[in-house]
């Protein structure tokens, strides 16, 4: 939690271990020094040798200098300045350095004391005991407080005993009053005295050790380097064991936090300025006085909702709602605070996706924006991306998720048990969540809260019990009870996301034969369940409009279960029919209940189209599908079965609705006058819906000729009389839309040979008068179905139409258009092909009358008949292309490029004079639209990959087709570049810097080349973009790496430092990382011709290795791997000194991966495996390796294993974990393998160790 904005990030458990008296503040030379001034350890050491008169000649004096100057260089003093005292004693009486000492410590009178007084405030516990443990030898804190008791050695309290830790203990000792002397046995100052204090007598050591069984230890005024910290930390390591938690406050102008602190076991916390911390740590004293208050005023500020307050304050209600006292002070405030606090409180709302293309005040924004905490990490997001997903960091607090207070407040009824009781029902909440729970009873009815309530996966029954309590015998709000109690049910129903059931259902079927139990395994599976969401609008944000309603947020939905393909054998066909009509009849129930309106079902006729593919996505129609699949096989078996099944089916849904309509088409079941009775009951709603039309009327035109006249009436009768109104349909739409449905099904069905008994034209011109638009081609398409469909987009390119009509017309009449459904028209595209001249001349003609049309030149130039044009048609197009104006021809610069690039070799040698027409062309289209030469994709990644946007745009593809031209020209060192191509090349390089970037990149892929032709043009003209800007040196080098060549040695030593340059930069590009270790690694095993050294130093690849980043050095272990198993490699007799003298022994190279890599290179040969195998495993020591990063199932056949077995065995007792669920797969394999090779490992204690570890697992 931060006080301020910029502030020290305190952590909870620190704020509370203060809170309940269980912290000891360490105060150093910073808390004197902050306020007034007076010197730290250094500056204390410096002027202590000045007023003991100490010589510039001096070895102390030349001493502190040197140190000094280390310090300047490297950043780290070596000097510990104990040592200086320590020599001091040599030439002085320890009672002239403590009178120094305590004439430089002397204050002015004027001395600000509010460090001091703020560390008080923060030290007094709430009995009222203040501890303060300070090696500061001033009286500043006796300064403050005069009534404080205080202590020096050899007197010192008890810590264990909270009456006597009282006050103020000054560890290394304290001047007297005067500040002439030490009082007491003197300061602890020297390294001799240290010793003492902390070694050989050890009651520093003592006292520490008892504190460390009690208190949290906090630092503060303390740098990394101090002596005192030193020495303290000595001893606090020496009981690390009993160790809770040691903090220190870490100035973060004094370097890298982690590295100073955590080497030493210490947690650091880092600030910006003195300012700033000592404003926190003020701000905390205020809230350590009256921790009470500061909730109050904390939660008063909450109310205005999360938006309106900053991170580091929603992280302060955090910090409150983090342990039992908070939240149970939020739950019973009397206004309780807004729902909306719900997405700060719970992690994955503020890491959620921000909306996409949302028309509303979301757009745009981020919910992490709104919500987030200040000790939440920013993860970035493609929000454009419908598949983008953004992970919670697993450190990232929650509030419903257990806290370190939790933890320590667990009961008994907080835990389930094997047996009895205990073992039957759910535990019941920790302290804080039920009071957690508590608050979103009272916020239970907000439309926020059911928002956040349909986004989870359950929420505890206790709190759900009593929501419902609150509002149903508290007679609230029934409504709200039954939504919660409907997500209740949800809850209790949900079951495996990713389907498991399914796989696990099939694979027994396959497995044993159908039988009663498997078959009723199946029905519970299909059974369908609810399932809810908050749409789309509020997919990432709450519901906040204040017009907002439960309806808008909550939707709920039936899921449906994947169908199998499982065959349903005749024995229990009746049967299975009989429980999925009862699935059916379920879902007509959910839907009516909870759905807004019945789902759609599709067309029971499918459409037999080889084109297209049907999906019913899962959901209602596959069900009845299936269904009627099954009732066709019960037809042809079993007519009275399948009847009596027909009896059991309800008629006033849409389900059976639907299914009576098609059921009354079938001639074997029923004859013409019981199938048109049937349909005559089918609700008037279904019979003339726009989902059921394509079955009504398949269904109408397959029975028509068998109705007899009374039938046939009665159903004309319903055709003529249409459908009845729909709720508030204005009189005169519904008169036009019912006379429209009965004209297209009469019309339908008399397109398909039916007759009927009135005079269709009569009932026509009558109907016609009613919907006027009506006309008699909609009938043609009348029972098209409605359903999704699915398949690959086909195109019509006949042009026959094109052939006879008159140019001018062509273009006008070839417009590419949608003919239907998955089908494009494009009658240019086959003109291209086909007839190309006459295409070319609709294009000319167009271009006469200043039309130039993009997609009629983007499809006459990328037909692939213009790779074998005859040389004339090729050059008229081209003289053609140089008529078009250049801001028309800007638009077509793609097709254009493309076409060149297909001629450019008949051209280059044949018509040299039109290449150069249309190469001038284009090089002045770029220079006048240079916004033309940006790549058209986008990226927001941090790198560039400068590659794959160079080969797409144009200058790019430019530079490609003349490396392509010079290919067939006899370059050599002595010819140089021929003049007309290298003239191209400084065009292109030559264009806008944005624009020549690309050009760029395409070169630089081949500057080993180019270098070689001619180093001075390479130099002049290539090279120094290397010395332009970032951009500039980021493209050339991209380039470069992507061309994966490694340079001539003269050239190698000119890239050198951009290589070494460029591996220090964190770069997440595999491929980059693995051609710049490459070209690296080659450069260290070669040797300089002209100085006799590597082009790569030891010391280079050392300092590269240390201060790259973790991918690189995977990627420079890849390329070894990869090396080395080629046989030819020079690299198997390098590996051992590269290992063994290069790499790093850095903590930061033994990570997991690393050590993963590292095995997998001792094992990737039999000829290698023991000559790095002693490196491999002192390397990985103090390393494990899991599952996740290792796969060494070819271990078990592996010849390794049998001829080494004792080195193989080393090394796994090195790297594998305790706990052997985390071994990779396979390795008990090898464990047997290792025994078989050599049966006296049974006696060793490393492979008796790794047996009893497996069997335990």
């Amino acid at each position: 939690m931060r006080f301020i904005p910029d502030g020290p990030f305190i952590p909870d458990a620190l704020l509370t271990a203060r809170d309940e008296g269980r912290v000891v503040f360490f105060c150093g030379a910073g808390v004197s020094r902050s306020s007034a001034n007076l010197p730290d350890f250094l500056d204390l050491t410096k002027k202590v040798i000045s007023e003991l008169g100490v010589g510039d000649e001096d070895a102390v004096s030349t001493l502190l200098l040197a140190d000094e100057r280390i310090k300047n260089d490297s950043g780290e003093r070596v000097l510990s300045l104990d040592r200086i005292f320590g020599l001091l004693e040599q030439d002085f009486n320890d009672r002239d350095i403590e009178a120094a000492v305590a004439r430089v410590l002397k204050p002015n009178n004027s001395s600000n004391l509010f460090a001091h007084q703020t560390m008080l405030k923060l030290a007094k516990t709430s009995h009222g005991s203040t501890r303060i443990v300070t090696t500061n030898f001033d009286r500043l804190f006796e300064s403050c407080d005069r009534s404080l008791p205080y202590f020096c050695p050899p007197k010192l309290p008890d810590p264990s005993s909270s009456h006597e830790f009282n006050g103020i203990i000054h560890l290394h000792g304290i001047v007297n009053e005067q500040y002439t002397e030490a009082e007491g046995n003197g300061f602890v100052l020297s390294s001799s005295e240290f010793g003492h204090a902390y070694l050989a007598e050890g009651w520093a050591t003592q006292f520490i050790k008892t504190i460390l069984e009690k208190y949290i230890v906090v630092f503060v005024g303390y740098s990394a380097d101090d002596p005192p910290i030193r020495y303290l930390l000595e001893a606090f390591n020496k009981h690390s064991s009993m160790l809770e938690s040691i903090y220190a406050f870490h100035y973060q102008g004094e370097g890298d936090a982690q590295k100073a602190w955590s080497s030493k076991g210490v947690i650091p916390i880092e600030y910006e300025t003195h300012e700033i911390f000592w404003a926190s740590m003020q701000k905390w004293a205020l809230r350590a006085e009256n921790p009470e208050k500061w909730i109050q005023n904390v939660l008063n500020r909450a109310k205005k909702g999360p938006v309106h307050l900053q991170p580091h304050e929603r992280g302060q209600v955090a910090h409150i709602v983090s342990n039992t006292d908070g939240m149970r002070q939020l739950a019973i405030m009397k206004e309780p605070l807004s729902a909306e606090w719900l997405c700060v409180f719970d992690a994955n709302l503020r890491y959620a996706k921000p909306p996409i293309n949302l028309k509303d005040d979301n757009q745009g924004k981020d919910p992490f924006d709104k919500y987030a905490l200040d000790s939440d990490i920013y993860i970035p997001i493609d929000s454009d991306s419908l598949y983008a997903k953004r992970e919670v960091p697993l450190n990232a607090w929650n509030c419903f998720t257990l806290q370190e207070s939790d933890k320590k407040s667990f009961e008994l009824n907080n835990i389930s048990s094997l047996m009895g009781h205990g073992s039957m029902t759910m535990p019941a909440l920790p302290k804080r969540l039920s009071w957690l729970g508590e608050w979103i009873v009272k916020i239970a009815d907000d439309p926020i809260t059911i928002w956040w309530a349909c986004k989870q996966k359950g929420v505890h029954p206790e709190i759900v019990d009593r929501i419902q309590h609150c509002y149903r015998y508290q007679k609230k709000s029934p409504e709200i009870d039954l939504l919660w109690e409907n997500l209740s049910i949800i809850w209790s129903k949900s079951d495996d996301p990713h389907d498991f059931k399914s796989y696990v259902l099939e694979e027994s079927f396959k497995k044993d034969q159908l039988s009663l139990k498997l078959l009723l395994k199946l029905l519970d599976y299909y059974h369908p369940t609810l399932n809810v969401d908050t749409g789309f609008a509020y997919k990432s944000f709450p519901p906040i409009e204040k017009e907002r309603k439960i309806d808008d947020v909550v939707h709920f939905e039936i899921d449906y279960r994947r169908l199998l393909d499982i065959e349903i054998s005749d024995e229990f066909l009746v049967y299975y029919i009989k429980e999925f009509r009862h699935i059916l009849e379920k879902i007509v129930v959910l839907e009516k209940a909870f759905c807004r309106r019945p789902s759609e079902i599709d067309p029971i006729y499918e459409e037999d189209d080889p084109h297209h593919e049907i999906s019913h996505d899962d959901k209602i129609s596959a069900y009845v599908i299936h269904f009627v699949k099954l009732m066709q096989r019960l037809i042809g078996k079993d007519i009275s079965a399948a009847k009596q099944e027909f009896l059991s089916w309800g008629k006033d849904n849409s389900v059976f609705a639907r299914l009576s309509i098609w059921i009354s088409g079938e001639e074997r079941l029923f004859p013409a006058s019981e199938a048109a009775k049937i349909l005559l009951e089918v609700d008037d709603n279904v019979f003339w819906s726009s989902a059921a039309r394509r079955d009504l009327l398949i269904t109408l035109k397959k029975r028509w000729n068998d109705y007899d006249s009374r039938n046939k009436k009665q159903i004309e009768k319903r055709i003529l009389q249409g459908r009845k109104p729909y709720d508030f349909e204005p009189n005169s739409e519904y008169l036009e839309g019912r006379s429209w449905d009965t004209l297209t099904v009469i019309h339908w069905l008399a397109l398909k040979g039916c007759t009927f008994t009135f005079d269709v034209e009569t009932k026509t011109r009558k109907l016609i008068k009613l919907a006027p638009d009506w006309k008699k081609e909609y009938a043609q398409n009348a029972d098209r179905s409605l359903q999704g469909r699915g398949g690959f987009v086909r195109t019509n390119t006949d042009y026959d139409d094109l052939v006879s009509i008159p140019l001018k017309d062509v273009l006008t009449k070839s417009v590419p258009s949608r003919e239907e459904f998955l089908l494009e028209r494009r009658p240019f595209s086959g003109l291209s092909e086909a007839k190309s001249v006459r295409a070319f001349l609709a294009l000319s003609y167009a271009l006469k009358h200043d039309n130039y049309p993009t997609w009629a030149w983007e499809t006459f130039l990328h037909a692939k008949k213009r790779e074998t044009d005859c040389d004339r048609l090729i050059v008229v197009i081209g003289y053609r292309l140089l008529h078009i104006p250049i801001d028309d021809m800007k638009e077509l610069i793609y097709p254009v490029i493309a076409w060149y690039e297909k001629i450019a070799k008949k051209l280059f040698f044949s018509r040299p004079d039109l290449f150069d027409f249309l190469w001038n062309k284009l090089i002045n289209l770029l220079e006048t639209f240079p916004e033309k030469g940006e790549p058209r994709i986008k990226t927001n990644s941090k790198h560039y990959e400068w590659l794959e946007y160079a080969i797409n745009t144009p200058q790019g593809r430019l530079a490609h087709l003349l490396m392509e031209l010079i290919q067939d020209n006899d370059v050599t060192p002595e010819t140089r570049f021929p003049e007309h191509w290298i003239s191209r090349i400084e065009q292109l390089l030559h264009l806008s810097h944005n624009v020549s970037r690309f050009t760029l990149v395409v070169l630089s892929r081949n500057i080993n080349w180019f270098f070689y032709i001619d180093p001075e043009w390479t130099v002049n003209n290539l090279l120094s973009y290397l010395d332009g800007s970032e951009k500039d040196k980021e493209a050339f080098m991209n380039g470069f790496l992507r061309g994966n060549q490694v340079p001539r040695i003269d050239l190698y030593r000119i890239l050198k430092p951009y290589m070494l340059e460029l591996s220090g930069i964190k770069n997440d590009s595999r491929n980059f990382n693995s051609n710049l270790s490459g070209i690296l690694l080659v450069g260290w095993n070669t040797m300089d011709t002209d100085t006799g050294e590597k082009l790569i130093s030891d010391e280079e690849m050392k300092k590269i290795l240390i201060h790259c980043d973790e991918n690189f050095r995977l990627a420079v272990l890849s390329n070894l791997l990869r090396w080395i198993r080629e046989e030819s490699s020079n690299w198997i007799e390098k590996i051992s000194e590269f290992l063994q003298q290069i790499w790093p022994l850095h903590k930061k190279a033994k990570s997991t991966a690393i050590s993963a890599q590292l095995c997998d290179l001792a094992f990737s040969n039999i000829n290698v495996f023991p000559v790095i195998i002693k490196s491999v495993i002192y390397l990985v020591k103090g390393t494990t390796v899991s599952n996740a990063r290792l796969s060494w199932s070819y271990l078990r056949k592996s010849e390794i294993v049998d001829q080494y077995p004792e080195n193989v065995l080393d090394l796994l007792f090195v790297i594998l974990p305790e706990n052997p669920r985390q071994w990779p797969y396979g390795i008990n394999d090898v464990l047997d393998n290792l025994l078989l090779a050599k049966p006296s490992l049974n006696r060793n204690f490393q492979y008796i160790e790794l047996k009893r570890r497996w069997n335990a697992r």
